[in-house]
């Protein structure tokens, strides 16, 4: 079931991985916007099915949250567990806060 909360996903998947059949379980979400991970492993526009070459795809992660903090829109980032790495790393000290956060955790950090 898709989660009231979530408007877009921002979905990075590595290349040897079934990217389309990924993707196809993640399409309950109305908004899917594609970025690689900066790393050789990252997927590839040639390796997605016709249906999913109309998503936006981003060479990187900060392309793709330029876009989605100016639509508004509630996400979540997916996929591989390096990309989501290089995302916390975007947001820096920040990420460490708003994880803890979501799961209840007051985070043992300096401020």
């Amino acid at each position: 079931t898709r989660p009231k909360h979530i408007d877009a996903l921002a979905v990075s998947i590595f290349g040897d991985k079934d990217v389309n059949s990924i993707l196809r379980l993640l399409c309950e979400i109305d908004t899917i916007i594609l970025f690689r991970a900066n790393s050789p492993r990252a997927f590839t526009a040639e390796q997605l099915d016709e249906p999913f070459r109309r998503f936006l795809m981003f060479a990187c992660f900060e392309d793709a949250w330029r876009h989605m903090r100016s639509s508004g829109k509630s996400f979540a980032v997916v996929g591989s567990v390096f990309a989501v790495g290089e995302v916390i790393g975007y947001f820096g000290a920040l990420a460490t806060p708003i994880c803890g956060a979501l799961h209840g955790v007051e985070p043992d950090m300096p401020r």
